[in-house]
């Protein structure tokens, strides 16, 4: 999970400023994203259960990413699980999710983890770093047989605007989470300070709802769901036709 999207942010300023990105609907054809964008469906009511999509990258409020790029904001999960409040037994998110910002992610998975209602997270493809961390607060996480999960950690990126290169810094246990950069020792132990203290909530909230994890299960790596269920991410893997929300 990442503290802010510096690595998208740059790399839509740097392509903005060079002028080679235009939107297609000020006559650029070749600028379209539709094929790579994961399409995000508003929740939907499956007999008394409510199915939430959490699709794509992760954001908080303000980040503008995803009218580009796709994915979800975590304030569109929050307003569907209120909107429907009362009338349902049970909350389903189906997760295909790399991960995403920090802002937000905690007070989404508290959210999710206080409902009255039994909640299941369901892995048809992949639930990683934020997105694990709200599967989490579900009682129950479930997957497909190919699905991966993990990558528990956090990342920060910074971008030199001037050189236009990327810093990526991660916390300490998640030593596989992303490649060491070069840079000043002062300024790397500050931001992994940053991303200690980040990832140690992170942990707590994961180890709280998924006691016993093994430690590899922190080093962010991601596992198929066959080391996953070895590891205590996961409690069963089912495949997508046979599960109920799949409809």
């Amino acid at each position: 999970m990442k503290p802010l999207y510096c690595e998208e942010t740059a790399w839509l300023a740097s392509m903005r400023q060079r002028k080679s990105l235009e939107p297609k609907a000020a006559g650029n054809p070749d600028f379209d994203f539709s094929f790579f964008i994961q399409t995000r469906q508003k929740a939907r009511v499956v007999g008394s259960s409510l199915v939430i999509e959490v699709i794509g990258p992760l954001y908080g409020n303000g980040v503008p990413l995803n009218e580009v790029l796709g994915g979800t904001n975590y304030q569109s999960i929050v307003e569907e699980i209120k909107a429907a409040a009362g009338n349902i037994d049970e909350v389903v998110f189906v997760f295909d999710s790399p991960g995403g910002d920090v802002q937000g992610c905690h007070e989404t998975a508290e959210l999710i983890k206080s409902l009255p209602v039994e909640t299941v997270a369901y892995v048809k493809g992949m639930c990683c770093s934020a997105a694990y961390y709200l599967a989490s607060a579900c009682d129950q996480v479930i997957v497909t047989e190919t699905a991966l999960v993990g990558s528990i950690g956090t990342v920060i990126s910074l971008w030199n605007a001037k050189s236009e290169e990327i810093l990526t810094i991660t916390n300490d246990d998640a030593v596989f989470k992303h490649p060491e950069t070069p840079m000043n020792a002062e300024a790397i132990a500050y931001y992994r300070d940053l991303c200690n203290k980040i990832a140690g909530r992170f942990q707590e909230f994961v180890a709280s709802g998924r006691p016993g994890l093994s430690a590899d299960a922190f080093s962010g790596k991601v596992f198929v769901a066959e080391d996953a269920a070895s590891l205590g991410l996961i409690d069963d893997v089912m495949p997508w036709v046979d599960f109920p929300g799949a409809n």
